[in-house]
């Protein structure tokens, strides 16, 4: 299975920029490399939108396909394109692979990170490893080591 999940808040760049803008031509470019996925609304189980929101763009994706076929690099592509153009862009694409290589593996999410034109991926430390943070074996659940790290109050 390969899931995703992501946004990004669309900015021209890291600094105001009044005359001289290019942003009517940049989010013409995003919206038109989004509508050539051919992902559809949802009917592939991919989502990838521009939505304006309070006067701000930003770009939303998630999926879920049993594998990752042509999907990773389709998603590698658009945010290359979208911190070349846009520098400013900040956000997030969360991302796990179950037939993953190391160094992250099958049962790790990752997270790909966007600020100021440019991209880096780093190890999830929320979700990962997914066995036994999220599932469990046939045994039960083996997730108690982790209760002493994630002691939350009560509320009374």
């Amino acid at each position: 299975m390969f899931e995703f999940h992501g946004w990004f808040g669309l900015q021209e760049a890291a600094h105001f920029v009044d005359e001289g803008s290019r942003w009517d031509e940049i989010i013409e470019g995003i919206k038109a490399r989004v509508a050539a996925l051919n992902w559809g609304t949802g009917e592939y189980n991919l989502v990838a939108e521009v939505r304006l929101m309070n006067g701000e763009a930003f770009l939303h994706l998630t999926g879920n396909k049993n594998h990752r076929g042509v999907i990773g690099q389709e998603l590698a592509d658009l945010l290359t394109y979208v911190a070349r153009e846009a520098p400013g862009s900040y956000g997030l694409l969360y991302w796990r692979d179950d037939e993953g290589k190391p160094p992250a593996g099958r049962w790790n999410f990752q997270v790909t990170v966007m600020a100021r034109g440019a991209l880096s991926t780093r190890f999830d430390p929320f979700l990962s490893p997914t066995f036994p943070v999220l599932e469990v074996s046939d045994e039960g659940d083996e997730s108690g080591q982790w209760d002493e790290l994630f002691i939350l109050p009560t509320s009374r």
